[in-house]
């Protein structure tokens, strides 16, 4: 199945400090870094992909949400993209060399052990976790290494965290829209985002040149169109709003948006350069994405301008112990 522009690319923590240790990292001036052996059990932090040139680039690495510009505890897991929620963390990574290169999902907890690794179909470009832990989300390109760069499919699943089993296949899921059933050649699915009632959720639906925002339900296997031009949606943490990027043109440029699900009202957010991203939610009032190695918060009224989070850092996560 290809498609021709979707959005599928590229989306904390306490450690024990008796265990943390010196990470002999060349941080950037002002940045202490730390080794971090255990997720934290109190306090907000933001967990990410280390972006610092050293070799500790590409680790999972947290920071205490208060103040993420002054301490960043490096991890040893490695990662492409991350996300963290309830105890379980999705880790999606590629193994090997080319051309032998293999990807694969690693099911982590909060000591940062794999628990369970599931083989990928393609290069890893989004993932999420249900807020209770118990759903996990995997899109990767199957097709290609870019939507930017023209046709590429994507395959979308939802996992089982506690056993590392995939439930289902997003293409094999029925779509309604109109209360009509859905369904062309062509369809993709990517970027999805959990609802808290462990059932529901959200995802962006590719068909040519067309993205739609679908609702699921993984009892019923079912998903219903309930908007039009949505890509990479992520749900506010007190469900009323999605936060999302939309394509501005075929050159791969989009911008960041914020959709009241009670009014289905628009807003454009502040910030002004192309978002390639999966935002996330700092809180019910801001929006955290990456743009340029750098993890930028916005308003999501659409008010102010983007100020910077954490600087050397991409796939920012908040987490709330």
């Amino acid at each position: 199945m290809l498609v021709v522009g979707a959005c599928v690319a590229v989306s904390g923590l306490t450690i024990g400090r008796a265990l943390a240790r010196a990470h002999g990292s060349s941080a950037p001036t002002g940045m202490h870094v730390v080794h971090a052996v255990k997720m934290p059990t109190q306090g907000a932090y933001v967990l990410f992909r280390n972006m610092i040139a050293d070799k500790s680039f590409g680790k999972v690495a947290l920071a205490p949400l208060a103040n993420p510009s002054a301490t960043r505890q490096v991890t040893d897991l490695k990662c492409d993209r991350v996300y963290y929620a309830a105890g379980r963390g999705i880790c999606l990574t590629a193994e090997g060399l080319w051309p032998k290169v293999s990807y694969v999902a690693k099911l982590f907890d909060s000591r940062f052990m794999v628990l369970h690794e599931i083989a990928l179909s393609g290069i890893p470009s989004r993932t999420r976790i249900s807020a209770d832990g118990r759903w996990g989300a995997t899109t990767v390109f199957v097709n290609g290494d870019s939507y930017a760069a023209g046709n590429f499919s994507t395959r979308t699943n939802i996992i089982d965290m506690q056993t590392g089993t995939i439930v289902t296949d997003l293409e094999k899921l029925t779509v309604l829209r109109d209360g009509k059933r859905f369904h062309n050649r062509n369809f993709n699915f990517w970027g999805v985002t959990f609802a808290r009632d462990d059932d529901h959720f959200y995802a962006t639906l590719g068909s040519g040149a067309s993205t739609y925002l679908v609702k699921g339900s993984i009892r019923t296997r079912t998903m219903r169109v309930i908007h039009d031009h949505v890509e990479c949606p992520s749900l506010s943490p007190n469900g009323t709003r999605v936060a999302f990027k939309r394509s501005l043109n075929s050159h791969g440029n989009w911008r960041l948006y914020v959709l009241d699900l009670r009014t289905m009202k628009e807003t454009p957010l502040a910030e002004r350069e192309s978002i390639d991203d999966q935002a996330e939610w700092l809180d019910n009032t801001h929006v955290t994405y990456w743009r340029g190695n750098v993890a930028w918060v916005v308003p999501a009224n659409g008010s102010g301008q983007p100020r910077k989070l954490v600087a050397d850092a991409s796939s920012p996560v908040v987490v709330r112990q």
